[in-house]
């Protein structure tokens, strides 16, 4: 079992066009969790699938240039 985590902008019918993704590659759904925040839809979906799992950093920068450089920047 694989859980997907998804963050998107939150907007009637996305619900449906996920789970219909998922239906058209024979994916079943075990559970899932929605929730808005603010403007924001977080779905997390637990499925029957194998997967190659990868750690990832997620960080919220501001849209400028320069922006990605500052938070690279080692701050010793």
């Amino acid at each position: 079992m694989q859980r997907i985590t998804v963050v998107v902008q939150n907007r009637p019918g996305l619900l449906a066009e996920i789970t219909e993704l998922l239906a058209s590659k024979d994916l079943s759904i075990s559970s899932i969790v929605a929730e808005s925040v603010g403007s924001q839809g977080v779905l997390r979906i637990a499925c029957g699938y194998h997967a190659v799992t990868e750690d990832v950093l997620l960080a919220r920068v501001e849209d400028k240039p320069g922006a990605l450089a500052q938070l690279s920047r080692d701050q010793r």
